[in-house]
């Protein structure tokens, strides 16, 4: 048993009986043969090792299992800041394809706004156009201009803003000249 056990380490003695027994049992075969003995089986029951011995072991025994505790902490530390990480990634890339978007959505918003008001402004040129060409339209224009030019005056009155006004407010035909309404019916009568 001992020249068995001399092979191999102390760690292994303990793993590695079923081994021993064979090459005890072998190594039995080879002497029992002039006795007429015949040994089937041997069975390695208990190792006794030295209290020093056992002491070592069970150091080597902590210090493994310390050293395998410290890298399954270590990995699970790694994958949790690799975890937040990715998370703080996905997050920002939310955030700025979300803004991105807002950014879209709004440009689209304001191109359609845009088109909006150019569409209605121009059907109401064509409209204003289609009412001078018409018999009274000009007059018509100028009583809405005329409504539309003392309204304006009035409510510059109330504010406490800064008035420009035309160098003579009270001549009337030199406002509505001013708006190209009296020419625009010279030339029509005309």
């Amino acid at each position: 048993t001992r020249s068995v056990i001399g092979l191999m380490d102390l760690d292994q003695t303990f793993e590695e009986r079923a081994f021993m027994s064979k090459e005890v049992v072998k190594v039995l075969s080879e002497i029992e043969m002039p006795w007429g003995i015949k040994v089937h089986r041997y069975e390695i029951k208990n190792i006794l090792t030295p209290r020093t011995v056992q002491n070592a072991m069970e150091r080597q025994m902590t210090a493994e299992r310390d050293r395998r505790a410290v890298i399954a902490k270590s990995e699970g530390v790694q994958g949790s800041k690799i975890n937040d990480a990715e998370g703080i990634k996905a997050e920002m890339v939310n955030i700025s394809e979300a803004e991105m978007q807002r950014q879209i959505n709004e440009a689209e918003g304001l191109a359609n706004e845009i088109e909006s008001i150019a569409e209605a402004t121009a059907i109401s040129i064509e409209k204003i156009a289609h009412a001078l060409s018409q018999p009274m339209g000009a007059d018509a224009m100028k009583l809405r201009l005329s409504e539309k030019y003392l309204n304006t005056l009035e409510g510059l009155g109330q504010d406490k803003n800064d008035i420009i006004l035309p160098k003579d407010i009270s001549s009337y035909d030199a406002v509505m000249k001013g708006l190209s309404l009296e020419e625009f019916n010279e030339k029509k009568k005309d």
